[in-house]
């Protein structure tokens, strides 16, 4: 699941835009590491939440959805 943008919830006046990337039910070190990723499906636009809680709860409905659509991922 990937994340492209402004991080507006904790940056509000950044505007270098960020790749950041969660593999689903992965934890081992990859920093270094050359990646590929495919882009399979646009889940929902970036905005700016109200609290970091907000924000978390958020992308664990991301993550449910992000299931849904690669239901090969446990």
């Amino acid at each position: 699941m990937t994340n492209i943008g402004l991080r507006p919830t904790f940056e509000a006046d950044n505007t270098v835009a960020r790749i950041e990337t969660h593999l689903l039910d992965f934890h081992e070190d990859l920093y270094d590491m050359h990646l590929q990723l495919d882009f399979v499906k646009y889940l929902r636009p970036e905005k700016r939440f109200p609290s970091a809680d907000a924000l978390i709860e958020q992308i664990h409905s991301d993550i449910l959805n992000a299931r849904e659509v690669l239901p090969y991922v446990s």
